[in-house]
This record gives structure tokens, C-alpha cells and sequence, in this order.
């Protein structure tokens, strides 16, 4: 992935990559006012989903924001919670999402993203797509879809 990022990022003088242990990133406490981390911690099982965002946290200035998504165990009510016996360390209930998260921040937001299947579908009924994406944003439903989003304020 660094070397895919190194070409699209060649030429631009404002982005750096850095290599390192997601668990012991090489930056100051307090160094970014926004820190993502998308489609990465569902490798993994809680507890290392919980250091690593620990660590996401310390390198995010107080204030800042930290946007981290999670796969979903309640996904469909069915599909993860078999996904989950099946054996995917990675997919977290809601009380896990919120250990994972931890303490020093407060979740601002959270967002449901339907199934990418689904979506190949709703590409052709863009209207009706847009639709079912708007229930995924609303609470339950947003607990009911594929991936979880989530805002999370670092507290200053």
C-alpha cells in the first residue's frame, strides 16, 4: 500500500508516508488535528483494535477529530453474527465498538454503511440508493448495516 501511495503521492510536497507498528506510530503526542483510520482495524480482534486507536488518540491534538470505522457483528441482525461464530476476530457488537474506542473522547457520530453488494445494485436506482443510505445514518438502523462509522472527539 506504501508503494501504491508513493506513486499518487510523488508530487505532492505536503504528504509524507510513514512505515511503522499502528500500535507505536513515529509521531510527537499531539501532532494532528484529524486522524483516519478506514477499512484497516477489522483485521484484528478487539483488544488490538482498542491499542491501536489508543494510539490514534495520542498523536490527535485535544479537540481533534479521529474518524475509525468498524465491521459490524449485528450487521443484518444475521450475516455478521454468523460472520462473527464463523470466526472473524473483527466484527464487533456495540458495547465492543465502545471498548475498542475508549475512554478520553466521546463519540459525536455514528454511521451505518449498507452492504457493497447492495450497492451494486442501488447504482442503478441512484434515488432509491440514496434513500436506503439516509436509514444507515439513523439510529437503530445505523447498528443494522455492514460497517459502523465512527466521529469521535478527542476531549481537550
Amino acid at each position: 500500500m506504501l508503494t501504491c501511495a508513493k506513486g499518487k503521492a510523488a508530487s505532492d510536497l505536503r504528504c509524507s508516508l510513514a512505515n511503522a507498528v499502528a500500535q507505536q506510530l513515529p509521531f510527537p503526542d499531539a501532532t494532528f488535528d484529524v486522524v483516519t483510520s478506514l477499512n484497516f482495524l477489522h483485521l484484528f480482534n478487539v483488544k488490538t483494535q482498542r491499542a491501536m486507536i489508543a494510539e490514534m488518540k495520542r498523536v490527535l491534538k485535544p479537540g481533534g477529530l479521529l474518524l475509525v470505522d468498524f465491521a459490524n457483528a449485528l450487521n443484518g441482525l444475521v450475516l455478521g453474527l454468523f460472520r462473527r461464530w464463523g470466526g472473524k476476530v473483527g466484527e464487533l457488537l456495540p458495547g465492543e465498538i465502545r471498548y475498542a474506542i475508549g475512554d478520553d473522547c466521546r463519540i459525536a457520530r455514528i454511521y451505518g454503511a449498507p452492504l457493497p453488494a447492495v450497492w451494486r445494485i442501488f447504482q442503478h436506482f441512484p434515488r432509491f440508493g440514496a434513500t436506503i443510505e439516509k436509514i444507515a445514518y439513523v439510529p437503530p438502523f445505523n447498528w443494522l448495516a455492514q460497517g459502523i462509522y465512527c466521529k469521535v472527539l478527542k476531549n481537550t
